[in-house]
């Protein structure tokens, strides 16, 4: 799954920050994002806001 396929299909919302970097928030299936995430380029930050994501799963 490439990065624009993976923003469609979480639904996921990037902001970029007035001080420089990225928000992403992930949306899934939600009318409110479920996980938030920040960083410096736009794949840090969807990293870090799926990063908690990623554990959950066995």
């Amino acid at each position: 799954m490439n990065l624009i396929e993976l923003i469609q299909s979480r639904r996921i919302a990037l902001t970029p920050e007035y001080d420089a970097g990225w928000t992403a928030e992930v949306y899934d299936d939600c009318e409110s994002p479920v996980y938030v995430g920040h960083g410096f380029t736009i794949d840090e930050a969807i990293t870090d806001a799926l990063g908690p994501v990623e554990g959950d799963h066995e």
